[in-house]
């Protein structure tokens, strides 16, 4: 899979390519400061809530950081390497036999999914793993399509959410809506005693079993969110994006295109940073009912996002051949037992957040959340190295590969 978010991939010439273990580890504390918001529950608190922690000036704050250079840009750049690391790792495989090295892919695909699944059910339905693995499936299918094909495709796909929002208010159609009433069911049926508590409440109950009565009912949640903020085919097309990427990653016409990459990133920052800024002076416009406000931050959103992760990804590297490789480079452990230290975070923040933990949720302001984002990343660089100072393969990583060759795999 792109290694995203796992396992970084190998050069076909059998060296690592470290500058992608960096800019994975750098993407994974991006999407730990987005999705920690969601784990520490400010979402779901009212804004009285939020200014009683913050203050006016630091909800505005805030929310403008946070929309305009933080949502989307980090996931999306987690998208773009999955589609690198297929090119990638189906470059070195098929040296030996092509059709052999599509079957090990789509191997680690369903050992993928199947972590994803254990993720999504019992841990957290917040996960992004159990789609990763079924649009990885999807980009095997575009695995022949010729490099114009494939950026006009990621093109149609990325800006394709503002037609799909156009034609949910046209038509009144909530796509999420049949997966939300098979949520309440299944949440209903489950925890009778608890269901109509506030949801902070319900999070805050101490045990396992009023955990598991909060979390089992997530999927139908996660997937109506997906379907309403049409993710799918904004991450396909990230993914083909990557697929070209890693294709001259890959033919070595890529880390020396230089004029390439500062065209990246200067086009990216021309159209992204002003596009980011205008949403974050409007955050929280997309959810809700379908509105004329809603359909411009859907616009935004797309040239703000991709075009900016664009530019954080060309930047990076530009930085890194500048001299600031000794620096980046500290991001590499993280970036190699990325899929550990993804699902370590999650388990990390329900201890916290959590009533199985400490039940901290809704007790955070911003600079608690960015401080205590900072400190499990710290943690987890730290024990990155000290790991693979010892092993060849994080834990995680190391069972995805003993799965996915059906054997047990030396460390």
């Amino acid at each position: 899979m792109g290694e995203l978010p796992g396992v970084a991939p190998a050069a076909p010439n059998g060296d690592r390519f470290e500058i992608l273990d960096a800019l994975r580890g750098f993407a994974l504390l991006g999407v730990l400061l987005a999705n920690i918001l969601g784990f520490c529950g400010w979402y779901d608190i009212s804004q009285d809530q939020r200014v009683a922690l913050a203050g006016e000036t630091g909800v505005m704050v805030w929310g403008f950081l946070h929309h305009a250079f933080l949502d989307g840009r980090f996931y999306t750049l987690f998208s773009l390497m999955f589609g690198i690391g297929f090119a990638v790792i189906l470059a070195r495989l098929s040296q030996r036999d092509a059709s052999e090295a599509l079957n090990i892919f789509r191997r680690r695909l369903w050992v993928l999914l199947g972590i994803g699944l254990v993720h999504l059910c019992l841990i957290w339905f917040g996960d992004i793993l159990v789609l990763y693995s079924l649009l990885g499936f999807v980009l095997v299918a575009c695995r022949n399509l010729s490099d114009r094909t494939l950026l006009i495709g990621a093109a149609t796909l990325v800006v394709f959410p503002i037609l799909g929002y156009a034609l949910t208010w046209a038509t009144q159609i909530q796509p999420d809506a049949p997966f939300y009433d098979v949520g309440m069911v299944i949440d209903q049926a489950l925890s009778p005693e608890h269901f109509n508590l506030p949801g902070l409440e319900r999070i805050r109950l101490e045990g396992w079993a009023a955990f598991m009565e909060w979390t089992l009912p997530g999927p139908p949640f996660r997937i109506g969110d997906l379907l309403q903020s049409w993710r799918l085919p904004k991450v396909m097309g990230i993914f083909m994006l990557g697929l070209w990427v890693g294709r001259r990653l890959v033919a070595g016409t890529l880390l020396n295109d230089r004029a390439l990459l500062i065209r990246v990133c200067k086009s990216g920052l021309l159209v992204g940073l002003p596009a980011g800024i205008l949403l974050g002076l409007m955050p929280g416009q997309r959810g809700g009912q379908p509105s004329m406000e809603g359909l411009q931050a859907t616009v935004l959103y797309a040239f703000a996002v991709v075009p900016m992760a664009l530019a954080y990804a060309s930047g990076f590297v530009l930085l890194w051949q500048a001299g600031g490789e000794r620096w980046l480079r500290h991001f590499a452990p993280v970036g190699r037992m990325a899929l550990t230290n993804y699902l370590s975070q999650s388990i990390i923040c329900i201890t916290i957040f959590y009533g199985i933990g400490f039940g901290m949720i809704g007790r955070f302001a911003p600079w608690q959340v960015v401080t205590t984002a900072l400190t499990i990343y710290t943690g987890q660089w730290l024990f990155s190295r000290w790991w693979l100072g010892r092993y060849a393969f994080g834990p995680m990583e190391w069972l995805w590969r003993s799965l996915t060759y059906r054997r047990r795999m030396p460390m």
